[in-house]
Order: C-alpha cells, then sequence, then structure tokens
C-alpha cells in the first residue's frame, strides 16, 4: 500500500525493520522425550545464547550442539546466528569409560575399563579355572552373568563376582535370541 503525501514542506521519513527469528530445534539423540528445552529462537546477528549447556543422558557426557545428527559444525552460545531458515541442533554425546573391577575367591585380578554401550570384550580367567561357571553382577543367587558379548549398562565403576559350579551341578544358561525367557538359567544336578 502507498501512502500519499499532502504535506507541503520539508519533513524526515524513518523506517523501522522488524529483527527476523528462526526457530532451531533440538534433537537430543538419546531417547528420552521429557526435556526442558526441545527449541529456542534466535535473531539473525545475535548468538545461540539460550542453548542448554549441560543436558544429561546415562552412561554420557554431553559433546555439544552440532548441525548434523554426526559430523557438522560445532555451534555453542557464543556461536553467531547468521540463517535463512528455520534449523535442527543435534546433541553428540561421548560414552563414558568405567572401571570394572573382580572379585574372585581371593585371587588379585588386574580391573580393566570398559565403555558404556559397548561389549564387555574379553573377560579374564581366574587361575583355578576348573568348574569356573563366568562372572556375575553380584553374590546373589539371581544375578545376571556377564560375557564377552554383554552389553554395559553399568553407568558407574564396578565388580563383576567369578562363580564356581559344584561338581555336581552344571548351570545352564538360557538364550532367548531377542526374546524373553524366565528363568535365565537352569542347575542340572
Amino acid at each position: 500500500p502507498y501512502t500519499t503525501v499532502t504535506k507541503e514542506q520539508a519533513h524526515t521519513l524513518y523506517a523501522f525493520w522488524s529483527e527476523k527469528t528462526f526457530t532451531v530445534h533440538l534433537e537430543y539423540q538419546d531417547g528420552a522425550e521429557d526435556h526442558d528445552t526441545t527449541q529456542i529462537i534466535v535473531v539473525n546477528g545475535g548468538t545461540y545464547g539460550g542453548l542448554p549447556t549441560d543436558p544429561e543422558r546415562t552412561g554420557y557426557t554431553f559433546a555439544g550442539w552440532y548441525t548434523a545428527s554426526i559430523g557438522g559444525t560445532l555451534v555453542e552460545t557464543t556461536t553467531k546466528v547468521e540463517l535463512t531458515a528455520d534449523q535442527n541442533l543435534y546433541a553428540h554425546w561421548t560414552a563414558n569409560s568405567y572401571q570394572v573391577s573382580f572379585s574372585c575367591a581371593g585371587e588379585t585380578i588386574e580391573a580393566q575399563n570398559v565403555t558404556f554401550g559397548e561389549k564387555y570384550g574379553m573377560l579374564p580367567t581366574p587361575a583355578n579355572a576348573e568348574n569356573f561357571a563366568g562372572w556375575y553382577t553380584s553374590e546373589a543367587d539371581d544375578a545376571v552373568m556377564v560375557t564377552a558379548d554383554t552389553v554395559v549398562s553399568t553407568a558407574e565403576d564396578h565388580t563383576l563376582y567369578a562363580r564356581w559350579n559344584q561338581s555336581n551341578e552344571i548351570r545352564v544358561t538360557l538364550d532367548a535370541q531377542g526374546g524373553t525367557v524366565d528363568p535365565t538359567f537352569l542347575i542340572i544336578k
């Protein structure tokens, strides 16, 4: 629309600009749905000052916000906003490392480091391996067996406990191959 000027004397016109804002959607990539901040509004020429700087994920350390789910460019709270459209930012995470100790009837076995979310890998065999049944999450009867293929899900330093079969007993662990089974083992005498 046009405005007709009706004044016959000199006057000044002023231009008013509104800042262009964009929505930045935050993808936490952690499987959780209950984050306090899922988007922020930014202004071109400003910064990403409203980004959450300390999200949490069990077993992981926050590594920053990036422009791609894998790789991408790091965006920090001080990064200058230069957008032409709304944007997605992706949280990147670094899996934590934890120390696993081994309790083995008085035998000293060197602790080893494991990475959360990855397999335990090679586990030690006790010097007295006769009737050795494996490593378990506790000394309780219902403890879970841990093998080289078990994925680390304990987000702290922890201990695995050696267990032996009685000479007249064999413990058979049942593998449901992706399903569920209860109990997870049988003892055959």
